[in-house]
């Protein structure tokens, strides 16, 4: 049996990654016009080295513009569009910069495998047929569903090539046209005041096994680059592959490509996901390389890129079990972000993972519950609206370990003990090592979950001052701030 291996390493690719095109990064035809003077084009950009200086908008680059008709119609859903100056969304970000936001942080943006490069082969749903059906109507969601393996949409958190762009967001995804237009993108993105920061998932990979087109890592050295359990069977407990990166060659990798992003396209910042299914000392050890970066050595300062991600500790990795893991818990002292849950569950009630309408501090419990499923009596309510508004109180104080606060009950607290002790509600050594939010894409956006939990006689103008309220909490919040704001 005959099998085709692409590399790990590559840079550029052929359409849907078949084939490594070998192209020269440093070639000035590959380079917007003064890319090499960074300083100049960031220079309208937040200088802070300081993380809790920097305000995060989560986006997708395919919505961005994909809709939009002031975007010309062939750079629509591109990467090119962040460069259009004058457009509806690029003018929405221009403003939102003048109004403090620092950053924007790009959902998975490397080669991906869910979505057909060529848009020819991407099939589509007739939009005037969507928009006339009544908005109760089931066949919305059952036309998009029929052709979701085939059309241009995904999250992209399913990687196949770590180090090259992804090609359905160039005019053209054959070669190195993709290298160009990201870099055009961050340069844009500059232009408008804001930095980049790239979403990027070692965790695990599409694919694996010798014959899957999608499998790059296990072809190369079989059974390494992946964890398996007892059994031999690959550990999926990340949705796909999970990868492991206490295994040398995967940390190397790891730590290569995250230099690689940001000498190569000047990235200002990564978002780990599952952050806490790799191992501590490897993303210590991407903190370091990033952070020894120099303008006189490699064109960029890495003293201004900033790492967080998701510190979920479970499944295999959860209390140490394949080793010290990058989870919440761990990270206090090395001024590595993770999202701050307990700010978000306290606010909104409930979690990405259980029923959306249980209510939280803003959205009703106890004082306004909504009645649409049990969430106990009076008594409860009241316990819980009680230690939901502790967590709220340690998040606005960074969510620092050993933040003393009068607790509910009269005692001074440190914030670990919030609710109860033991509780490590708190968990930061460091304010930026929080990054406090009310929504990220995983879950509702803040306004339907807002709309989710409210009871039926909340009136509308009460559910948006919910939502401001719910923002500020965030913004006053010691920390790193972070939102979403899906575009359409």
């Amino acid at each position: 049996m005959q099998s085709v291996a692409s590399d790990p390493y590559a840079r550029s690719l052929s359409a849907d990654g078949q084939r490594v095109h070998i192209c020269d990064l440093g070639n000035q035809n590959l380079k917007p016009a003064g890319w090499d003077d960074t300083a100049r084009w960031k220079k309208t950009t937040n200088q802070s080295s300081e993380p809790t200086d920097y305000a995060i908008y989560e986006l997708h680059v395919r919505d961005f513009s994909a809709m939009d008709e002031s975007t010309p119609s062939d750079l629509r859903g591109k990467y090119l569009a962040f460069a259009e100056q004058g457009t509806v969304p690029t003018e929405h970000l221009k403003a939102l910069a003048k109004s403090g936001l620092t950053h924007v942080h790009l959902l998975p943006s490397y080669d991906f495998g869910s979505v057909p490069e060529r848009s020819e082969h991407q099939k589509t749903v007739d939009h005037a047929w969507l928009s006339s059906l009544p908005s109760n109507s089931p066949d919305q969601q059952a036309a998009v569903a029929s052709i979701a393996n085939d059309d241009a949409f995904n999250w992209g958190y399913d990687p196949v090539h770590y180090g090259v762009p992804e090609g359905s967001y160039a005019t053209n995804p054959d070669g190195d046209a993709r290298v160009l237009e990201f870099r055009t993108m961050v340069q844009g993105l500059a232009g408008l005041g804001l930095r980049t920061i790239v979403d990027v998932v070692y965790n695990h990979t599409l694919s694996a096994g010798p014959t899957d087109r999608n499998s790059v890592l296990d072809k190369v050295v079989p059974g390494y680059y992946h964890r398996r359990n007892f059994d031999g069977h690959y550990e999926n407990s990340t949705c796909c592959n999970n990868t492991a990166s206490e295994n040398l060659m995967m940390e190397r990798l790891i730590v290569d490509d995250l230099v690689h992003w940001a000498v190569s396209y000047k990235v200002d910042g990564f978002r780990f996901d599952l952050m806490g299914h790799l191992m501590l000392r490897t993303v210590v050890k991407a903190r370091d390389a990033i952070k020894s970066l120099t303008v006189k050595r490699n064109g960029v300062d890495g003293s201004k890129i900033y790492l967080y991600g998701e510190g979920w500790d479970y499944a295999e990795v959860s209390g140490g079990r394949v080793g010290t893991n990058a989870s919440q818990l761990n990270l206090g002292g090395t001024g590595i972000g993770s999202f701050n849950d307990r700010l978000r569950e306290g606010v909104m009630g409930g979690s990405p993972f259980g029923d959306p309408r249980v209510q939280g501090v803003m959205t009703g419990l106890y004082f306004h519950p909504n009645n649409f499923m049990e969430q106990g009596g009076a008594e409860a309510q009241l316990k819980r609206v009680i230690e939901d508004s502790e967590k709220v109180i340690a998040a606005m104080a960074g969510n620092l370990r050993e933040f003393e606060f009068t607790n509910k009950d009269g005692y001074p607290t440190p914030s670990r003990d919030a609710c109860w002790v033991g509780s490590n509600v708190g968990y930061a050594a460091q304010p930026k090592e929080t990054v406090n939010y009310v929504s990220a894409h995983d879950n509702e956006t803040l306004f339907d979950g807002i709309m989710l939990r409210s009871a039926v006689d909340v009136p509308l103008d009460v559910r948006c001052r919910i939502n401001r309220l719910a923002v500020a909490t965030v913004a006053f919040s010691q920390g790193k701030h972070f939102s979403f704001t899906p575009f359409h």
